[in-house]
């Protein structure tokens, strides 16, 4: 029997008066799905209704993913979480106190859901006292109307003459989270090539490398290369033209749990020397026959060959798996 349902179907299981957990950070890992069938469901038969809304930070991209998308009045009653600022839909409900509202700091948020799913009766902290948390001021109240009518979450203790701020667990009923398919990550490598020798960089852990690394979100690979070689080797290059695309597992040790690309660039170097960083202490040029102890699990004797033959070859054909 599959236990795979519909986001609608999803949706259909969740009761009026819900505690709704939702996972997600920013921009990433919003359960937009499970959203858009709550939304929907609501919208046809006003139901779920009267939900409190449990998160860390703001889940959404400043428009309508996320909180927004269940930013309607009768379907949630309660929103407990650090902040909305992606959120606009969501935040204006609080503004116009057309539902209650706590901001609990980030960290007790996360503990707070520790907490009930380890069974503990709450939490117990130094986080917030004398600020906007503290019940002697706000108590994490968050508009006129939850300050007007709403329960209090927080209360001020004294321990062994120490003040603090106690947040009893919150009780979840139900909890959304993004699940999706694994995509590859992308690490790029840079050749730079100078008298028929490869420059490599020493890591932290002693072992040498070609200067590289995971492919920044926002850069292509032909440009998160020379970002890579600018930070690793302190130098500024021209890429040339491409090597190679592999696939990690069949060149690389030890395995990932994930897959990688790897992409090699034949390159030179423009101008730049050396600084030591937090990632690298040295870069050198090694001949082919003196190369020193490789991080194998970022390249491999055989890759690096690779890239002197494509150094040499005046017609080098791509390789790609």
């Amino acid at each position: 029997m599959s236990k795979v349902i519909t986001a609608c179907e999803a949706a259909n299981l969740i009761p009026d008066g819900a505690t709704v957990a939702m996972g997600g950070f920013c921009g990433f890992g919003s359960p937009d799905e499970l959203l858009i069938g709550i939304r929907e469901r609501f919208l046809e038969t006003g139901a779920p209704r009267d939900l409190t809304l449990v998160k860390g930070v703001s889940v959404g991209d400043k428009a309508e993913r996320g909180g927004s998308r269940i930013a309607l009045d009768g379907l949630v009653r309660k929103v407990i979480c650090s902040h909305v600022g992606l959120e606009p839909a969501l935040a204006k409900m609080i503004e116009e106190n057309r539902c209650l509202a706590y901001f609990i700091p980030l960290g007790t948020i996360t503990e707070l859901l520790r907490a009930a799913a380890s069974n503990k009766p709450g939490v117990l902290t130094r986080c917030g006292l004398e600020t906007f948390a503290d019940p002697r001021l706000e108590g994490s109240k968050a508009n006129a109307l939850t300050q007007e009518t709403g329960e209090d979450v927080v209360t001020l203790l004294n321990i062994m003459g120490e003040d603090c701020l106690y947040y009893p667990a919150i009780p979840v009923d139900v909890c959304i989270i993004r699940g999706t398919y694994q995509t590859p990550k992308v690490d790029t490598r840079a050749a730079i090539f100078d008298h028929d020798k490869i420059l490599l960089v020493r890591e932290r852990s002693g072992r040498w490398s070609m200067p590289g690394g995971w492919c920044d979100y926002n850069l292509s690979p032909a440009d998160n290369t020379v970002k890579e070689a600018m930070e690793e080797a302190g130098l500024e290059i021209v890429i040339d033209r491409l090597i190679a695309v592999q696939d990690r597992d069949r060149h690389n040790k030890p395995p990932y749990a994930y897959k990688v690309v790897k992409i090699f660039y034949l390159c030179h170097a423009v101008r730049g020397a050396f600084v030591q960083n937090i990632e690298t202490t040295d870069s050198r040029y090694f001949s082919i026959d003196d190369l020193p102890d490789l991080a194998e699990e970022k390249c491999s004797e055989e890759q690096v060959k690779m890239c002197f033959k494509a150094y040499r070859s005046k017609e080098w054909n791509v390789q790609f798996e």
